[in-house]
């Protein structure tokens, strides 16, 4: 089976309705639901999700009522977490000069031994070709 670190990226584009990749998200994340797949992420994706909804508050995008309804969908997939050791979250975050938010995925895949999915378009193209377990959500099928 399948198994994939999914980032907040993705799981963004599945709960706003105006992402470019929302399709693509749905799609992943019903395989997931139907145990095509396996998932696992970061303790860090919940609170990147909630960042990203009280953003689109913010700026109109969406209403709060609908914000916390996505934020409670998100929760109800009960995706596993995992936190990789922090010493190796800055290692990575300095070595591949990415954050430490992305850089915890990057751990994640790595502990794991799973590609990590992104719609994360700067990340994606920041690491391609140098963190070879990095996916294009729309590579994944």
């Amino acid at each position: 089976m399948d198994e994939y670190v999914v980032d907040a990226s993705v799981t963004v584009s599945l709960v706003l309705r105006d992402e470019p990749f929302r399709d693509k998200a749905f799609v992943f994340f019903r395989r997931f639901a139907k145990r095509e797949l396996d998932l696992i992420t970061t303790p860090l994706l919940i609170f990147e999700v909630a960042n990203a909804l009280w953003k689109a508050v913010r700026i109109g995008r969406i209403e709060i009522a609908d914000a916390l309804d996505a934020l409670n969908a998100v929760e109800e997939l009960r995706i596993p977490t995992s936190m990789p050791p922090p010493s190796r979250i800055l290692k990575l975050s300095h070595g591949h000069d990415r954050t430490a938010y992305d850089a915890a995925y990057l751990a994640l895949a790595l502990q794991e031994n799973v590609p990590l999915i992104t719609a994360d378009k700067r990340l994606f193209n920041a690491l391609r070709g140098k963190f070879e377990p990095i996916r294009w959500i729309e590579e994944v099928e």
